[in-house]
C-alpha cells in the first residue's frame, strides 16, 4: 500500500474567526473547519527553514496532504495536541496534484 493512500497522521484544520469583543480589540476563535484530515507531519529541513527566513517567515514543520487542503493564511492545524500556524502551500508532486505540502510554524505544545 502506498504512503499516499495511507498517510500516517490525522489533523484538524481550524479557521480564524474574529468578533468585536466587549473590550478594545477582537475576540479571536478557531472553530474546526475540517476534522479527520489525513496528513504526514514532519520537521522542516534546515534548508527549508533558511529559505523561509530569507523571506521573513518562520517555519518549523511541513505537512503533506494527499488532497489539496482548504487552508488559508490565518488557519491553524492541530495535531497530537500541538498547534501549527499556516505559512505556505505548494504542490509537491511536480504538477501532478497527488501530493501537497504546506509549511507551518509550531506555536504551542500540548501541556
Amino acid at each position: 500500500m502506498s504512503l499516499l493512500a495511507n498517510l500516517p497522521h490525522t489533523v484538524e484544520i481550524q479557521a480564524l474567526t474574529s468578533a468585536v469583543g466587549p473590550m478594545i480589540g477582537d475576540d479571536d476563535d478557531y472553530p474546526t473547519k475540517q476534522a479527520g484530515v489525513s496528513a504526514w507531519v514532519q520537521t522542516a529541513s534546515q534548508a527549508e527553514i533558511d529559505l523561509f527566513e530569507r523571506r521573513g517567515f518562520r517555519v518549523t514543520h511541513k505537512i503533506y496532504f494527499a488532497t489539496e487542503p482548504a487552508t488559508v493564511e490565518s488557519d491553524q492545524i492541530i495535531h497530537d495536541g500541538k498547534t501549527y500556524e499556516f505559512r505556505s502551500f505548494a504542490d509537491a508532486s511536480a504538477g501532478l496534484s497527488v501530493l501537497f505540502k504546506a509549511m507551518f510554524e509550531q506555536v504551542s505544545q500540548k501541556q
